[in-house]
């Protein structure tokens, strides 16, 4: 069976001072088909980031591959190569840096089409107005700036980005993470109704499993650069086999109790002044 996307036996070390190595991904096999979100969970120093920045290309392997519909990265001609640029698009932990500051969204928005040539301004600028008003945000806000939108707002902006080269895959490194909790519901509620319109593949990195279980279809665990469990988000979740595994799941659930109790809290002491 082909693919949208794979790794096998992916591998990253990274060489330190004085001959030292660490092995940030170790022999990492990854599928992901079209219309599916596949989440990858972990703590901190895990490999999520580390994977996310092989399949975009920002850094290369060790050893293993990289297959786009059953062809390997490397193999790609100069052209093929610009097309799965524009296959595999990213959105980034933070939605603020992500973002040129300097420049207005439309400009931001279609930045692959400035880069590549050939389109006009104001196609380049109508093509962003849709893709505003497609991720929720009103046309007038094509020539605004970063800094006059809302953290939410501008992840919608980074989201717009991704889609505009009409992507097959999109990698999401922790996009929720900068975000209050109404606000990552929301952008997680468009993710669903993005990948229903469009058939768009997602594979998610995050550490939290309350949006795996609401975002996933199947889920692999990391820990320090291997897979430890893999499976339907049903069932990893429900039953998880590795103590890692269900560690990540008690340190989400304790979170949420920790929120709840703070937004108790935030109402017992409105109502007491």
């Amino acid at each position: 069976m082909i693919h949208m996307l794979e790794t096998r036996k992916l591998t990253k070390t990274y060489r330190l001072r004085r001959g030292a190595e660490v092995q940030a991904l170790s022999a990492l096999d990854l599928m992901l088909d079209a219309g599916e979100t596949l989440g990858v969970v972990g703590e901190s120093g895990s490999g999520k980031t580390t994977l996310s920045r092989l399949l975009l290309g920002i850094e290369a392997p060790t050893s293993g591959q990289v297959l786009f519909r059953g062809t390997e990265r490397t193999q790609f001609e100069k052209a093929d190569h610009d097309s799965y640029i524009n296959a595999v698009s990213a959105v980034f932990q933070n939605p603020y840096s992500s973002l040129n500051p300097r420049r207005r969204l439309w400009d931001i928005i279609t930045e692959r089409q400035a880069i590549q040539g050939g389109v006009p301004r104001q196609a380049r600028r109508a093509r962003a107005v849709d893709l505003l008003q497609l991720v929720g945000l009103r046309a007038e806000f094509a020539d605004r700036f970063p800094h006059e939108l809302s953290g939410g707002q501008r992840q919608r902006v980074a989201i717009a980005r991704a889609l505009s080269q009409d992507p097959s895959v999109i990698v999401m490194d922790e996009p929720m993470s900068a975000l209050d909790v109404s606000v990552s519901a929301q952008i997680s509620n468009l993710l669903l109704e993005l990948q229903a319109q469009l058939g768009v593949s997602y594979l998610f990195i995050t550490h939290d499993m309350h949006q795996v279980r609401h975002l996933c279809h199947r889920v692999m665990v990391l820990l320090k650069g291997e897979c430890v469990e893999r499976g339907t988000t049903e069932t990893v979740l429900g039953s998880p086999r590795h103590p890692y595994t269900r560690g990540l799941i008690d340190a989400s659930e304790l979170r949420s109790l920790d929120a709840s109790e703070l937004r108790s809290l935030d109402v017992v002491s409105s109502t007491t002044q």
